[in-house]
């Protein structure tokens, strides 16, 4: 992506393995370095990502209900708390990150009480107004100004920071009134459950929400309010290509707002999985049309789940036949440079990055110039050529079947660092029944890493005779292909000793199992596939 944001076609998606999983994250956002911030509403935590030394640091815990983040001029950034955890919070606190602070850091709570969600305290000292709701949050740096989406409330509010006691106050929205309704103004204006903020370059404020099912827009001194996208009743996806004035609009979360540096607009619908952009006009404030940014434009939810779908892929598709998926994305925001966008996805747990493959495609010490997967007999043969390789670590076999959600790891290929055109061969013993996908993954000695290509290959049918396990050696869960289970099948675990670890049975007419290995020590074992008297083994490792 490049600084004007107009190169779509060159976008691709990708996602930042450094953070792991996430639990539930809501938000994100980027300090003025461009380091990356995420808040974990289940986590309970804000985790910080340092792009310069790849690291992550748990930087604040014990939140309650943890919503959005935003960053003031000084480079504090704001944490709001809603309903959750146990306990009310209803907060807004602020903290300050240096590289020599304690963690986690204790803040200073500058609006609401922790107390059940109020509306009280507006004209007065932030401190002593009570919230209800605190979502998502923008911050106008130049004018000093916090404003806050107050889902429970079903206001926008704004705390000024230039003076010496910062004061609350109510922006838009009629308190207690969920009607979508355009008034004279902001503070006649009536919405449902805003979640998002966003201010564009003028200062001019933008909202919308889970049910809003639009997007609003104020000038700065709260007058003349307009709709820039759907109509705050029909929850539906329509109308990319055209007018944005004409489009529908689904449910945007926490955070769900986000420019970029020429002012387009974008907005992440997480019922519909997907991140639209309304494109300026080259006028701040002013838009044409919509289109689908990042996502898959044909995701039903509920019938799939690939929290990773589409990695190092185009970052918008259209074809069912493409996997590029986002499973509820939320908050989202651009680096500092307007090269990055980085969106949280909450139910699927990851951190994606969408940029241009130059940006975001990390460049290892080797060149592979083939990758080919076929099958012979019973197994895929996995045949790969490098060349130039440099202080390279090796390589990681995943597999994936078809009713996997993500792919496993089933073995490790050490490098040769050799400069010369290197040849690497490996064969899968043990393939699944149906379409085996096959890639891999190339590990620098620094930890970086980057994928092949996908390739696939289908064993019709296996031998009854054949049982398969993957992985092998095995750290928490051991997979098993056999024969079709009849009544009473099950598995057993031996150790060399023939000392009975554990047994399970099996679900009838299943062809694929799995086991905890969590609890075995390490060592050697048998497994025992027992169809009806008709007993198989084979050995692992722990």
């Amino acid at each position: 992506m490049c600084s004007t944001i107009e190169l779509k076609a060159q976008n691709i998606i990708r996602t930042e393995t450094v953070l792991g999983g996430l639990n539930r994250g809501e938000n994100v956002a980027t300090d003025a370095l461009g380091n990356v911030y995420v808040v974990e509403r289940f986590g309970a935590r804000v985790r910080r990502y340092d792009i310069t030394t790849k690291t992550v640091s748990t930087i604040v815990t014990g939140l309650l209900g943890a919503r959005g983040i935003a960053f003031d001029e000084n480079g504090n950034f704001f944490i709001s708390e809603s309903n959750g955890g146990g306990s009310p919070a209803n907060r807004i606190t602020r903290y300050t990150y240096t590289t020599t602070a304690t963690l986690p850091l204790t803040g200073t709570v500058v609006a609401g009480n922790a107390a059940a969600g109020g509306y009280t305290g507006d004209n007065g000292a932030a401190t002593a107004a009570t919230l209800n709701g605190p979502w998502g949050m923008a911050y106008d740096k130049a004018a000093k100004l916090l404003y806050i989406a107050e889902v429970g409330n079903n206001i926008i509010r704004k705390i000024d920071f230039s003076v010496t006691t910062p004061l609350i106050s109510t922006f838009a929205g009629i308190q207690g009134t969920n009607a979508s309704f355009l008034g004279a103004n902001a503070i006649t204006t009536t919405f449902r459950s805003p979640t998002s903020v966003a201010l564009d370059a003028n200062g001019d404020v933008y909202w919308s929400g889970s049910l809003m099912y639009e997007i609003l827009k104020s000038t700065k001194n709260g007058g003349t309010v307009s709709r820039i996208i759907g109509n705050g009743a029909n929850d539906l996806n329509t109308g990319d290509g055209g007018l944005a004035t004409a489009a529908r609009l689904g449910q945007v979360g926490v955070g769900g707002l986000a420019f970029d540096p020429t002012g387009n607009l974008y907005v992440s619908v997480g019922n519909f999985h997907r991140v639209r952009r309304i494109l300026t006009t080259g006028v701040t404030g002013v838009f044409g049309n919509v289109e689908n940014y990042a996502g898959f434009d044909n995701f039903i939810s509920g019938t799939t789940t690939v929290a990773t779908g589409g990695e190092g892929g185009p970052a918008s598709i259209t074809t069912a036949s493409t996997t590029t998926i986002m499973n509820n994305c939320q908050g989202i925001a651009f680096n500092p440079a307007g090269t990055i966008l980085w969106i949280v996805e909450n139910t699927g747990g990851v951190l994606r990055a969408v940029g241009t493959a130059a940006v975001l495609t990390t460049t290892l010490p080797l060149d592979l110039t083939s990758f080919e997967v076929k099958s012979s007999n019973e197994t895929a043969v996995l045949q790969w050529v490098t060349e130039n390789e440099v202080n390279f670590k090796g390589f990681v076999v995943e597999r994936k079947g078809d009713n996997d959600l993500d792919f496993t790891s089933i073995n490790t290929v050490a490098t040769k660092n050799l400069k010369t055109v290197t040849t690497y061969n490996f064969t899968d013993f043990s393939p699944l029944k149906g379409n085996n996908y096959y890639r891999l993954k190339m590990v620098d000695n620094d930890g970086t890493f980057k994928y092949s290509d996908v390739k696939v290959v289908k064993f019709a049918s296996l031998s009854q005779k054949q049982i398969s396990i993957y992985p092998n050696p095995v750290q928490n869960t051991l997979n098993l292909n056999h024969a079709e289970a009849e009544q009473g099948a099950s598995i057993s675990i031996y150790s060399m000793e023939s000392k009975l670890v554990m047994k399970k049975e099996l679900t009838r007419n299943s062809t694929q199992s799995s086991i905890d290995a969590t609890s075995l020590i390490s060592g050697q074992y048998i497994l025992e596939f027992d169809n009806n008297g008709n007993k198989q083994k084979l050995k692992f490792v722990k």
